[in-house]
């Protein structure tokens, strides 16, 4: 809660935690947040479905393959 912005902006989609925190409790609460919150499954799937190269295989080579048919 030290930083206001986060909290404004992330609301609780932000892992908070103490500067003395154990860095073990630190990395599980990361991880658990990673296993179980759908935001960070929409921009997985968006930051692996739409990168340069899978849109060129899946929307332009096949117009390519087939002489733009």
């Amino acid at each position: 809660d030290q930083i206001p912005a986060a909290n404004e902006i992330g609301g609780q989609d932000v892992i908070r935690f103490s500067p003395g925190a154990d860095p073990v409790q630190v990395a599980e609460a990361i991880l658990k947040w990673t296993e179980t919150s759908p935001v960070f499954h929409l921009r997985r799937r968006v930051r692996q479905g739409l990168t340069w190269r899978s849109l060129f295989q899946r929307e332009i080579l096949p117009l390519l393959d087939n002489g733009g048919a």
